[in-house]
């Protein structure tokens, strides 16, 4: 018995002394990797701790190790997720048995943590605990809120870095070096909070303090309060956090230089060329550190005015995600070109600037690097002078799709819905879609809008359109879908030209302004929109024909099969009627009765329309050209059919030839050539952007 005790008394003493030998050695031979095997298999990432490790288990608990690098996805390049120089931690176990896990100090040395988020939206941060999706995308039941909690009475980070990779970034963003200093006041309860962060323009800092840590470890509440004051904006935070509100905070953001503190969070951040000259946030921030809401939100920027209430969820199993309601208020849209890139020149501005799309490649918003599902309300959206009033939105987006939904507004005295979306579809570009249904818009103000003129009445306009490419070029020319087009109580704003031309086709000189009645399908395959029956009637004619738009070339072709509407007469010529109206009768061309074919052309691109006559296969050149139409106008009269059905001679049919050929030159060439000019070419500008053709 007394042997037996010797041993039990000798393994007590000496078993510690053995454990302590074999932990001081261990460090330098086998610890490190059993323990770098343990974090890997939790962070299911491959972990190498590359210097020496030492620990010493006794309370307080320390831990130095050096070298340490958590590998980063496999999409996501050669550097690690995160290395730390050096990172010390010692823990203050005593209350374990309360749930309470004190941490001393941590302190990290040359940290580097690299963010990045790939293409199809997945983010490279390990998945905790090895929670991976299942086939069907679904993530494993989430855990049980843990009943531990974590104090921290010293923190102190030396020369870190973070940089931040997503598709399109020639660099990443990066931000060093950072440094922050956490600790508790000494013989005191609070903890202060000191550090800065330096970005691409300069330094941030942020300072605060937590009042009563004493509170906290009891498992009650404590005010907070922080201030970030960066280059061009400040951040206040206060409230109190812990207890059973982990989070209940108010936040109060003013930004006085938004360019600036855009360019600090990185070169080369796309941003709008009108910016706004601030911005204000006030939101109350409720929740806990896995899953917040921002009730009471409040935005204000310019003439914008925005609020609402929004949930955050943050669960690191899956993608961030933001739901909530919103109210826009009105909203005056940018204009053309309103984003680019800092520094760049804006197109039409280059002196090597070229005819065509833009070919650079676009960073489509697909996928956005967080889940959306908000429902907007809106008192007006404008967008170029074009009001969308008194409707509702929806935005949605998560891993493979962006889509904004508007319904049941009020535009431009009639209704709108309309649907655009970006679909991710494989390692392609995305697949974009646009609906829209437009019920009685009034094309007069839609024109005015776009720096057009010409034409007004009341149209239904119904398009569903899809394309894909990587860059505005290539949407364009794989753009595909269907429409169709209606035009109700149209009128020429301006008749004079179109009066000249019904004047050589019917002999009318007084029915420009009437009504015009339209309809087309629309079918578009390869970026060439082409019409599907357009049939209308106008001024007593009924029009047939077909026409094209060819916008990756850009180029119009539109032709027009004038005849006399049934069980009517041609227009007659009211009162002093033109001379073109006196040449060809009452009937005009079409009333003479001698031609099989009579066409009228426009075609051309689509900043300098020519405008022609086809009789019987016989085309003009360009009417606007004085000399074009006097010739066509004398080609005409020099027919032996018309030249018999006018009772002229030759010699009378040269001369009104002449005359009435430099007639038609002044309206056609003229009127009709300032109409096409000055009329489309707005159009297309303001359509395109400044600069483009």
């Amino acid at each position: 018995m007394r042997k037996l005790l010797w041993w039990v008394l000798a393994a007590v003493l000496v078993l510690p002394a053995v454990l302590a030998f074999l932990l001081v050695l261990m460090p330098f031979t086998l610890l490190k990797w059993p323990a770098a095997a343990a974090i890997g298999a939790a962070l299911d990432r491959k972990v190498t701790i590359g210097g020496p490790i030492d620990v010493d288990l006794f309370n307080p608990t320390r831990l130095v190790a050096e070298g340490v690098r958590v590998a980063n996805a496999d999409w996501a390049g050669d550097r690690p997720f995160l290395a730390l120089g050096k990172v010390a931690l010692e823990l203050d176990t005593a209350k374990l048995g309360d749930g309470v896990l004190v941490v001393r100090r941590l302190s990290l040395d040359a940290p580097e943590l690299n963010l990045a988020r790939n293409a199809a939206g997945a983010w490279n941060w390990p998945s905790v605990g090895g929670a991976e999706p299942t086939p069907t995308g679904d993530h494993p039941p989430p855990a049980s809120p843990s009943k531990w909690r974590f104090l921290v009475e010293r923190l102190d980070i030396a020369g870190g870095a973070l940089t931040y990779d997503e598709p399109g970034r020639a660099q990443p963003r990066r931000f060093a070096p950072i440094d922050l200093d956490v600790r508790r006041v000494p013989d005191g309860e609070a903890l202060d909070v000191k550090g800065r962060i330096v970005g691409a323009t300069g330094p941030a800092t942020i300072e605060g303090r937590v009042e009563d840590m004493a509170a906290l470890e009891a498992g009650k509440g404590s005010p907070l309060r922080l201030r970030l004051e960066a280059p061009g904006g400040r951040l206040g935070v206060e409230g109190r956090i812990g207890g059973e509100t982990p989070l209940d905070l108010r936040l109060a953001a003013h930004v006085d230089r938004p360019g600036t503190l855009a360019r600090w969070a990185g070169d080369g951040v796309a941003m709008p060329r009108e910016m706004p000259d601030a911005i204000d946030l006030k939101a109350g921030l409720i929740g806990d550190f896995g899953a917040v809401a921002l009730r009471g939100l409040d935005l204000e920027t310019g003439g914008l005015a925005v609020k609402g209430d929004l949930a955050l969820d943050l669960d690191p199993a899956e993608r961030p995600r933001v739901t909530g309601a919103l109210d826009l208020g009105r909203i005056e849209a940018l204009s053309d070109g309103a984003f680019a890139t800092p520094g760049a020149t804006p197109r039409g501005e280059r002196p090597d600037a070229k005819e065509g799309w833009p070919t650079d490649p676009v960073d489509w918003p697909v996928p956005l690097p967080l889940d959306l599902d908000l429902n907007l309300v809106y008192a007006r959206l404008g967008l170029g002078g074009i009001g969308i009033e008194n409707g509702t939105g929806h935005l949605y987006a998560d891993s493979l799709i962006t889509r904004l939904e508007i319904a049941g507004a009020d535009a431009l005295g009639g209704g709108l819905d309309a649907e655009a979306s970006l679909r991710r579809e494989g390692a392609g570009p995305p697949k974009l879609g646009f609906v829209l249904d437009g019920k009685g818009l009034s094309l007069g103000p839609l024109l005015a809008a776009l720096g057009a003129r010409g034409l007004e009445g009341k149209v239904d306009l119904a398009l569903d359109l899809a394309a894909s490419g990587a860059s505005i070029d290539e949407a364009v020319r794989g753009l595909n879908g269907t429409g169709r087009l209606r035009l109700e109580e149209g009128r020429i704003a301006d008749a004079a030209a179109f009066d000249t031309a019904l004047s050589l086709l019917a002999g009318e000189t007084t029915r420009g302004d009437a009504p015009i009645q339209a309809a087309t399908g629309l079918g578009v395959e390869n970026g060439v929109a082409h019409t599907d029956g357009l049939a209308g009637t106008f001024a007593g004619l009924d029009v047939a024909g077909e026409g094209t738009v060819d916008l990756p070339e850009r180029r119009l072709a539109l032709r027009l099969d004038p005849t006399t509407s049934k069980g009517q007469s041609p227009p007659s010529v009211a009162g002093d009627g033109s001379p073109l109206g006196r040449l060809f009768g009452g009937g005009g061309i079409l009333g003479l009765g001698l031609f099989k074919d009579v066409r009228l052309v426009v075609e051309g691109p689509w900043r300098d329309l020519a405008c022609r006559v086809a009789v019987d296969g016989e085309t003009s050149g360009d009417l606007r050209d004085p000399k074009a139409a006097a010739a066509f106008a004398a080609g005409l009269v020099a027919r032996d059919p018309v030249r018999r059905r006018l009772g002229g001679t030759d010699r009378v049919g040269g001369a009104l030839a002449k005359t009435l050929g430099e007639a038609a030159a002044k309206r056609l060439g003229e009127d009709l050539g300032k109409a096409l000019g000055a009329g489309a070419a707005p159009l297309v500008d303001r359509l395109l952007g400044s600069g483009r053709p």
